[in-house]
């Protein structure tokens, strides 16, 4: 029976990947290693991944982060019933 290992820095990456975390574990992970642990588990997760590899903190992925804006403005748009 295997066991899982121990989530901490000294994880490798393949042990990492191939187990099962619990969003709320990634989330204390990353609180510890002063990572930002907002987003979903794939973000929270990818973030572990690039941080293992490399050791850089990041605080949330720019690169694949976009707020959508919306252009729907409430004040002009005319309202109908449907």
């Amino acid at each position: 029976m295997d066991r899982r290992p121990k989530l901490c820095t000294k994880i490798s990456i393949k042990d990492f990947q191939d187990f099962y975390w619990l969003k709320e574990e990634l989330i204390a992970f990353c609180r510890s290693e002063g990572l930002g642990s907002s987003g979903g588990k794939v973000e929270i997760t990818n973030r572990i991944v690039n941080y293992l590899k490399s050791g850089e903190k990041v605080e949330r992925d720019k690169i694949n982060y976009r707020r959508s804006k919306s252009t729907f403005n409430w004040n002009t748009e005319e309202l109908m019933l449907v």
